[in-house]
């Protein structure tokens, strides 16, 4: 980087740095220690474009819009952290007869849950079905982890849950 870049960079900074502080602090009020690491992060991504020669036409929207995509990511990050919920919350999600899966839970423990749902679902679909509602993991994730579309893994999750609303 220049002696140029680094004064667009600094100005940049001195223009910008208080209302995306401000922006982080709102949104992160659970997690301040997060704040200092993320507006680092935020110009260290401006810096490495003007370093590639590729400054942004509109640097206050490409630094909002990077602090939103990492707070995002950090909201994803969050949300994984959170404790595993049992498999019989979610079939309470997953199944509008909550009765029906309240009296099921009641006679079966997760384990005995997870093996009837192996039993009524082929590998995939379960894999599915357990990734995101037991392991909390986005559609996203899961095909990428399994190597299939995101598509073909949304219309997959929906027909399982549909399937298991009928035969539950």
């Amino acid at each position: 980087m220049n002696d140029i870049q680094r004064k667009i960079c600094a100005r940049l900074w001195e223009r910008y740095e208080p209302a995306l502080r401000t922006v982080c602090r709102l949104k992160l009020q659970n997690h301040p220690e997060d704040v200092e690491e993320i507006i680092g992060e935020v110009f260290a991504i401006l810096c490495e474009r003007y370093d590639h020669g590729e400054p942004p036409d509109n640097p206050g929207g490409f630094l909002f819009g990077t602090l939103n995509n990492l707070l995002r990511e950090k909201y994803r990050d969050l949300e994984k952290e959170k404790s595993i919920v049992s498999l019989s919350d979610v079939m309470l999600q997953i199944t509008p007869d909550e009765r029906v899966l309240r009296e099921l839970t009641e006679q079966l423990d997760d384990e005995a849950l997870r093996e009837r749902l192996r039993e009524i679902l082929n590998e995939t679909d379960y894999e599915i079905i357990y990734l995101h509602y037991y392991k909390r993991m986005r559609l996203k994730e899961i095909a990428q982890r399994c190597g299939m579309t995101e598509l073909a893994v949304r219309q997959r999750h929906h027909r399982a849950c549909k399937k298991l609303e009928k035969i539950l």
